[in-house]
């Protein structure tokens, strides 16, 4: 399970960037499944706030369905927030 820090407690804060890389076994792929993504960004192309799974950003909408499927065994996971003076409500 990967989340946003202090996503429990349903809010992050500004300046962060965390990034996760998981590898599935040889010869298989990963099934990466959204339980939410709620990001203070109000842009179409999440330029402030954003999950980004290997090229493709993510900041209000989950993909689709809720599931993102790789094309190899690799995933580069990373959240990046944008800079502020308080704490931002949501996370993923």
């Amino acid at each position: 399970s990967i989340h946003s820090p202090y996503f429990r407690n349903e809010y992050y804060e500004p300046d962060v960037a965390c990034q996760w890389n998981v590898k599935a076994s040889e010869g298989q792929r990963l099934k990466i499944h959204f339980d939410a993504i709620n990001l203070a960004d109000d842009t179409i192309s999440c330029t402030d706030d954003y999950v980004m799974l290997n090229d493709d950003r993510f900041c209000r909408k989950h993909p689709n369905g809720g599931y993102y499927v790789t094309v190899s065994k690799d995933a580069k996971i990373i959240f990046r927030s944008s800079s502020g003076a308080t704490i931002k409500y949501g996370g993923f």
